[in-house]
């Protein structure tokens, strides 16, 4: 089993969103912070182990809210 201390976090994103609104790498120090700073479980769509499934997803999120056209 591997232990995994790094991953990546896509967030809701909004009409007015671009990818790194919500797409971050972090680790469990950061997901502290970010939980303080406001964010909820409720809008996070996903943690992935990989940036390349993670920015798929987040791209996709970005077209069904209508940020952008296509990718």
């Amino acid at each position: 089993m591997s232990k995994v201390s790094k991953f990546w976090v896509v967030t809701k994103p909004t009409k007015q969103s671009v990818l790194i609104d919500i797409l971050f790498n972090a680790d469990m120090k950061r997901m502290e912070f970010q939980f303080k700073g406001g964010l909820s479980s409720k809008e996070i769509i996903g943690i992935f182990t990989t940036k390349n499934e993670a920015e798929k997803v987040a791209k996709m999120a970005l077209l069904k809210a209508g940020a952008i056209n296509k990718f």
